[in-house]
């Protein structure tokens, strides 16, 4: 291993630098953005695969051309570029960042584009942080960077809600080679630093009833008021201060339209808390209360549990923690430090040093108008690079 010394890349010069490059962020960002997050079945008779990611096959074929060293997919079809470092011997690191996005619609999506800012859906979670991954070996090849490590790009078809981190637990189950460390990208917000994870359970309470009526009759059980009862009886379980826990209430859809009863309805939540036993109480005691609702009410509810991760902490004396906090001083940004329940915490439970990092600021997050701010990326990939450069000379690698 490299030995651990001060570093002589300054993020500062080159964030003011890497505006030479905007034309090339705008364009990757722009063009990955307007690609969209699904998979497209192939027409019968195609002699292709039987089902693609069309934004990864998007991903790779640009990775290509940005001149990636090697560029291949994983068995889930996540595209993997290789930037070859001089020292093969020494573990990699890893930039990933998720492609799907809260808008996965098979329509077409446009970006606005204004002097300052970009304007589109999913922008911000995730397709931002895709376009930066996609410019990467540009950017590293005209500033004349090269690593002793390898950096391995993995862009993640699907992780977002019932997806279940799905397309890194795949890498990490297929990756047979140890890994240095891992950073994580998301869109927003720059600053931010998440070296730890909750524990979290995702969760679907579905409910449907028999319509043993004719439809002229309007009475009988509506789902969304057997949701109500399930709701009121989840807000009151008691939800301790210590270990910190909460209960968020993410989604509800039911009914067809205004004037007739729902047949059918859907309650999105997620338990989370820095202990694992809490939310399997809290789990078991939502369990109660969905099967004694249903006996009450004689409606069919189902209590589904979409997803599970365990709590993982990095620690904030780490050196990979460390150097981030230092980078982000060196750039006057100030750290936003919180648990992240993404990427992070698989790669943490792997044994794998890893951060999220936020790459700019901007509003409206999950809207179709999430707008990204132009003038703070060069900051925020500053601060990738930075730590990518101190992470290959050894100033992150654990005591």
């Amino acid at each position: 291993m490299p030995g651990k010394r001060a570093s002589k890349f300054d993020p500062v010069a080159f964030s003011a630098d890497l505006k030479e490059l905007r034309d090339l962020l705008i364009t990757n960002i722009v063009l990955i953005s307007q690609v969209p997050s699904i998979s497209i079945p192939p027409r019968e008779n195609d002699d292709e695969v039987p089902e693609f990611p069309l934004r990864a096959k998007a991903f790779s074929e640009r990775l290509l051309e940005m001149g990636v060293d090697e560029c291949s997919t994983d068995s889930e079809g996540n595209p993997i570029g290789i930037i070859k470092g001089a020292d093969h011997s020494l573990p990699p690191i890893v930039l990933a960042a998720h492609l799907d996005t809260v808008f996965p619609v098979p329509e077409d999506s446009y970006c606005t584009l204004s002097s300052d800012a970009i304007t589109g859906p999913g922008l911000l979670d995730n397709s931002l942080s895709a376009g930066v991954l996609l410019s990467l070996p540009e950017i590293l090849s005209r500033k004349g960077l090269r690593f002793q490590s390898d950096i391995v790009i993995a862009a993640l078809n699907e992780s977002l809600g019932r997806s279940d981190l799905k397309s890194l637990r795949s890498f990490l189950r297929e990756w047979k080679r140890p890994i240095r460390a891992a950073l994580c990208l998301e869109g927003g917000e720059l600053g931010r630093l998440n070296y730890f994870s909750d524990s979290m359970t995702r969760l679907e309470i579905s409910c449907s009833v028999r319509d043993e009526d004719t439809w002229e009759i309007k009475n009988g059980v509506n789902t969304i008021l057997v949701l109500n009862e399930i709701i009121n009886r989840i807000l009151e379980i008691r939800v301790p201060r210590r270990p910190a826990t909460n209960i968020v209430f993410g989604t509800v859809r039911g009914g067809v339209k205004f004037g007739s009863r729902a047949m059918t309805s859907r309650l999105g939540l997620e338990i989370h808390s820095t202990a694992d036993a809490e939310v399997e109480r809290i789990y078991a005691l939502i369990d109660d209360i969905a099967t004694s609702v249903a006996y009450e009410q004689r409606a069919a509810v189902t209590l589904e549990r979409v997803s599970t991760i365990n709590a993982a902490n990095l620690g904030y004396g780490h050196p990979l923690v460390k150097n981030a906090l230092s980078i982000l001083r060196a750039l006057s940004v100030e750290p936003l430090i919180e648990s992240s329940e993404s990427e992070l915490s698989l790669f943490l439970s792997a044994g794998i040093p890893a951060l999220t990092l936020g790459l700019t600021s901007g509003s409206n997050y999950h809207l179709e108008s999430s707008t990204m701010n132009i003038e703070p990326l060069f900051s925020g990939v500053a601060q990738l690079v930075a730590l990518m450069k101190r992470i290959d000379e050894g100033a992150c690698d654990g005591e």
